[in-house]
């Protein structure tokens, strides 16, 4: 028991060769790997198991857990989301929950709203490719601004494009897709930081939960009927 004790003082101390033997044939053999460690290995693995690197720990619970369990476990971080941030994403979800809100009261399709949304969604998701590209400018990200990394942030911007071009609901469901995908990439993203990476999960849920339900009600609920130029007018 009490060379227990003394484990703590002799590390970092040099003892002679015939001390250490002695100590080994007392069967103190702890006490000699303690006095015989070098200090700056046990500050080192001191640090190491105080400090434990979070993308490590991270990448290894996606391994164990798979991305969707940690991802949804990881929703608890949106609490410590900045207020600036968390006011500006839930505020932007009021134009996707808006359209279908006001088709379902009216008990009425809107192709003209239904527009208006995917356009909106369109440009967020245009947006959410420049936060990818943006976090790779700095010398000091972990990530590094290579053809996979901006090419992951450029996407976006051309399934935007190829939405706004589509006919119908085509568009909807592509812009859908766009929003699922970069929901995805980024919720699972290790570099992130944890409440931002919930946050971008919930807002990408939500908004594209808002998209479907606009597309449903393009199919359930009644349209409503285009006005001439001559109703117009009068």
């Amino acid at each position: 028991m009490a060379s227990r004790f003394l484990a703590p003082l002799l590390r970092g101390l040099s003892i002679p060769r015939r001390s250490t033997a002695l100590l080994r044939v007392l069967g103190c053999r702890h006490l000699v790997s303690a006095s015989c460690a070098s200090p700056t290995r046990l500050l080192t693995a001191n640090l190491d198991r105080a400090n434990p690197n979070p993308v490590r720990m991270v990448s290894s619970d996606v391994k164990k857990q798979g991305k969707a369990l940690v991802v949804f476990r990881e929703t608890k971080h949106i609490v410590h989301s900045p207020l600036p941030a968390l006011v500006y994403g839930l505020g932007g979800l009021v134009p996707f929950v808006a359209a279908p809100a006001y088709m379902i009261i009216c008990s009425t399709y809107m192709p003209d709203i239904a527009f208006v949304q995917m356009a909106y969604g369109a440009s967020i998701l245009s947006f959410l490719g420049g936060i990818r590209w943006g976090f790779t400018l700095p010398k000091s990200s972990e990530v590094s601004p290579t053809f996979e990394q901006l090419g992951i942030s450029v996407l976006p911007s051309l399934i935007a494009w190829s939405g706004m071009l589509l006919p119908g609901n085509i568009s909807t469901l592509t812009v859908i897709g766009g929003l699922t995908l970069m929901g995805t990439m980024d919720s699972s993203f290790v570099h992130y930081p944890p409440w931002f990476r919930a946050l971008r999960f919930v807002l990408s849920s939500v908004a594209v939960l808002c998209l479907w339900t606009t597309f449903i009600c393009a199919y359930t609920l009644k349209q409503k009927a285009e006005t001439s130029p001559e109703e117009k007018k009068t």
